[in-house]
């Protein structure tokens, strides 16, 4: 009969267990959540380099609304943001529930935000003096900026049309 050959055992040291566990933790702990805040903040970027470039035929588009002929808040294409439970959404409804439709402003190349929201545009504040904002809802979906603020709030993304 033949001997079968032992194989050597190897243990694994407390060292060597540590590191992997490093390692590990590392992997799942630490990228991921790197990745997602690298990842939004490129749509941020997007989102407002995209309303930036759509300022000036908004803009044109604003003026000829006018605050008696049209609706307090146009939209673009894109979803409304949605309201959330852990978030104030007095304001948020008070842009949504004012929100209209406008395809002839907005141009079928009006882009959506970065999270496929649509941009909004407080058209009403032109006749009373105050900011018209071209505005995204941002990277929580939720509308925090008040329609007759003058500087954006929370996380809102938007340039000042006039």
């Amino acid at each position: 009969m033949m001997a079968v050959p032992q194989r050597a055992t190897r243990t694994i040291s407390g060292r060597q267990v540590l590191v992997a566990l490093l390692g590990i933790a590392f992997a799942t702990a630490i990228i991921p959540p790197a990745a997602a805040w690298g990842l939004n903040q490129r749509r941020i970027v997007d989102t407002l380099e995209g309303s930036r470039a759509a300022v000036a035929h908004v803009a044109a588009g604003v003026a000829l609304l006018g605050p008696e002929e049209g609706p307090a808040v146009v939209r673009g294409p894109g979803r409304l943001p949605e309201s959330r439970d852990d978030l104030p959404s007095s304001v948020h409804e008070a842009w949504i529930s004012a929100a209209a439709p406008a395809p002839a402003l907005f141009g079928a190349a009006m882009p959506t935000d970065a999270w496929g929201h649509c941009f909004f545009v407080n058209a009403g504040a032109s006749g009373m003096g105050g900011t018209v904002w071209l505005l995204s809802a941002g990277p929580n979906g939720v509308i925090e900026t008040p329609l007759g603020a003058s500087a954006l709030a929370g996380d809102d993304i938007g340039v000042a049309i006039k």
